[in-house]
């Protein structure tokens, strides 16, 4: 991205808006680059540094993933979408049980957060809680399924199809 005349928080918001639509595209390291990009410009600004979070897991680096959404937490404590992705990384990285922690006081008011509940809960041998939690994900959102699911989430194939696998024995329609 060409900085040209653009103004610092231009030239910030150009590369988080980068990092998200690389994700889209598919180019991981490329969104994690625009990621580091956005950050080295505003390494204090707890929404950006927290919500890239999921460009840093989508790119398979779980640890800064984590990282980041714990600044954006420490930093901003009341947002709640913060520590929803929180959870969320934490569970493409394998760390069930921590997600549930990370996620233990956030309110079901987006379908996401039933549904990586569900993850959690299947794998740690919770079958009950796991269709508790998508009966709750599909009263939100009637429409979810697994293939909305594997189209909306960015990670390497290999989580998702674990992901995906986890929903469906959870009870989440195929598509």
């Amino acid at each position: 991205m060409s900085s040209g005349n653009l103004s610092p928080l231009e030239r910030k918001m150009g590369h988080w808006l980068l990092a998200y639509a690389n994700l889209v595209e598919r180019e991981p390291e490329n969104a994690l680059r625009e990621a580091e990009a956005a950050i080295a410009l505003a390494p204090n600004d707890a929404f950006l540094v927290g919500t890239l979070a999921e460009v840093a897991a989508s790119a398979g680096d779980y640890d800064k993933a984590v990282s980041w959404a714990d600044f954006g937490i420490r930093n901003d404590p009341a947002n709640a979408l913060l520590r929803f992705l929180k959870g969320f990384v934490l569970t493409a990285g394998g760390r069930y049980q921590e997600s549930d922690e990370a996620m233990k006081t956030l309110g079901d008011w987006f379908a996401g957060i039933p549904l990586v509940r569900s993850i959690n809960a299947v794998n740690l041998g919770k079958i009950d809680e796991a269709k508790s939690q998508m009966k709750k994900a599909l009263e939100l959102d009637p429409s979810s399924t697994a293939e909305k699911w594997r189209q909306l989430t960015f990670f390497e194939d290999n989580v998702l199809d674990r992901q995906v696998s986890d929903l469906v024995t959870a009870g989440l329609p195929k598509g």
